[in-house]
């Protein structure tokens, strides 16, 4: 009796193996044809990405190339120089192209008279007040913060003061400018020289405190081009020679 009663389990047993065999090869064949006929979207997107690819793999290539020399740090400052120096170069270039104008909604006929020229000057300062402001901020933070060092803090305080000296340097050197400059060359190289100085100040501090030199460059090529301009002007005007 024992043995008769479980033929019928063993059987239906078997046979329900059987049944899940083959509803999962249903399911996997039905999974592989769904695979085997890709939408309209899988198919644009296949042929977007294989032009893409041939398009632009070689400069990909190059810019992994670019990406993977990683020089040491004596290297790279020693680069650093050179490659603001190439900025300053195209960045001038620019400028007295006219293929880079910073005017804003400027026209010539505002600056017609001297009040019209310092009025653009000092709203153009805007910028490196702002980052004087943030400049103090962060000197203030490094103070107030305990988990500061001597080192960060008077490293802080450096930028800060630095800051403050070649802002102060800056301005002076275009209130004297805009006196030897018509209205159309404040209009030209008043915002080029706020740019680069803006430009300069904040390279440096990314670059605190071993790769500050590339915005150093730029604002002391920058701050020695408005002397030279205003010595040369006021000799001419003074007429020493």
């Amino acid at each position: 009796m024992n043995r008769s009663s479980e033929t019928p389990s063993s059987e239906r047993s078997s046979s329900a193996e059987p049944n899940k065999s083959l509803a999962n090869n249903v399911q996997k064949s039905s999974k592989s044809g769904s695979k085997s006929s890709p939408s309209v979207f899988h198919r644009v997107f296949a042929l977007f990405k294989l032009s893409f690819i041939t398009k632009y793999l070689p400069s990909l290539k190059l810019l992994s190339f670019i990406s993977s020399i990683k020089p040491s740090e004596e290297r790279l400052q020693r680069l650093l120089p050179l490659l603001s120096a190439l900025f300053l170069t195209i960045f001038s270039y620019g400028i007295f192209a006219d293929l880079i104008v910073f005017s804003g909604p400027t026209l010539v006929a505002d600056l017609a008279d001297f009040l019209g020229k310092i009025k653009f000057t000092l709203r153009l300062q805007t910028l490196h007040l702002f980052w004087l402001s943030y400049s103090m901020f962060w000197m203030v933070s490094k103070r107030l913060s305990p988990s500061s060092t001597p080192d960060g803090i008077s490293l802080a305080e450096e930028h800060f003061n630095d800051n403050l000296a070649q802002y102060f340097m800056s301005l002076l050197s275009q209130l004297v400018m805009i006196t030897y400059l018509d209205a159309q060359g404040c209009l030209k190289y008043v915002p080029a020289v706020n740019i680069l100085f803006f430009i300069g100040r904040f390279t440096n501090w990314l670059g605190l405190p071993k790769f500050k030199s590339f915005g150093a460059v730029i604002n002391d090529a920058t701050q020695y081009a408005l002397l030279a301009f205003n010595l040369l002007k006021f000799v001419e005007w003074y007429k020493l020679f």
